[in-house]
């Protein structure tokens, strides 16, 4: 079986409009793969707390939830805990020897397959988020840790067809002066095959994207909104996916807006629609396919994990964009036919070469 790194060029690919032929892009890659295909994902981490529901509560009325839990929650959290599910999944080596040294902060474990740098803030809560990502092989950094600060809790309440409604606990509040050492910088990016920025932690996520850039590290942003300072972030990505959520400042065509910003490979998700994606004047159409849905939970953040990692894995040229965002719709529309942000029973995280021969 070939390695999963040994990526075909300008193949066609079945419903994506993509095939042979001259691709006119401009980017700072191509990035080949990584020989450690570690992902740091930047920004948002929250704790979630999640009751599944028979309907959403009216004005003044209260339901009984069932089926509740406690878990990470912020798309950077939940991108880096699905990139380590895959890393351990493709590497068929959970719970193995130490990968490198566990970043700053006590709750650190030797088993590592993925990094975080995300601000929370101390809180009576933090031990129970640091133990839920060490558990899921997730190294994070805090750079807040020392700073008190009110947990931010997000309730999520999900329907029996799967939607859900989200009461965001947003970010902690960063000061103007908050800055990233060089000596942390060059840490967390020891190792890494891919960069994830999701818009939040502004100082910390331009600072990385910057030096990952400088190292020739590729850097996925996920758009999930447009945020006050994304535009000064979007010069430093390679890859930017799009939720149908997100919206152009000004309005317009989200995907244009992006390009203008500086960045040639874009591509926005839909729902169950299909994937519409950019690379450079070239248009191309993923499929998304047909899933039992459970809980739409996480789903967006599934996708952006999954692509990251398949970056890393693959590396990021414009002949690696379509098999990198297949790869992902697959992943993250199972992951919809189960509760919560998994991939637990997914027979796609194990093997990306053999994907890449369906």
């Amino acid at each position: 079986m070939a390695s999963p790194r040994q990526v075909p060029r300008n193949r066609t690919h079945p419903g994506t409009g993509c095939g042979d032929g001259p691709v006119d892009v401009r980017f700072s890659g191509p990035y080949p793969h990584a020989t450690r295909p570690l992902v740091l994902a930047v920004g948002l981490v929250t704790v979630d707390v999640v009751h599944r529901v028979d309907r959403l509560a009216g004005s003044d009325e209260k339901v009984v939830g069932h089926d509740q839990r406690i878990e990470p929650g912020g798309p950077a959290a939940n991108a880096a805990r699905v990139a380590a599910m895959l890393h351990d999944g493709l590497q068929n080596e959970p719970h193995s020897e130490p990968h490198g040294t566990p970043l700053g902060d006590a709750y650190d474990r030797p088993h590592e397959s993925a990094r975080l740098l995300a601000p929370f803030g101390r809180s009576p809560l933090r031990p129970v988020l640091a133990r839920s990502l060490r558990d899921a092989g997730v190294s994070w950094h805090d750079p807040r840790s020392h700073v008190p600060h009110e947990a931010p809790v997000s309730s999520i309440l999900v329907e029996p067809s799967g939607a859900r409604a989200v009461v965001s606990g947003g970010a902690p509040s960063l000061p103007a002066t908050a800055r990233l050492g060089r000596h942390t910088v060059e840490r967390l990016l020891a190792d890494v095959g891919a960069v994830l920025v999701d818009g939040h932690a502004l100082p910390y996520a331009l600072a990385v994207a910057r030096a990952a850039r400088e190292r020739g590290i590729p850097v996925v942003f996920d758009g999930g909104s447009a945020k006050p300072g994304t535009r000064e972030l979007l010069a430093h990505v390679d890859l930017a996916i799009l939720s149908a959520a997100f919206r152009a400042p000004g309005g317009g065509d989200p995907l244009d807006w992006v390009q203008a910003a500086g960045v040639a490979l874009v591509a926005r998700s839909d729902g169950p629609r299909p994937v519409h994606a950019r690379i450079g004047a070239r248009r191309i159409r993923i499929p998304v396919p047909h899933v039992p849905v459970v809980d739409t939970t996480g789903a967006g953040d599934v996708l952006h994990g999954a692509a990251a990692q398949a970056v890393a894995l693959l590396g990021l040229t414009p002949a690696t964009v379509p098999d990198i965002l297949r790869y992902a719709v697959q992943i993250a529309s199972q992951s919809c036919a189960h509760a919560g942000v998994t991939l637990r029973g997914n027979p796609l995280k194990i093997n990306l070469d053999q994907f890449l021969r369906w």
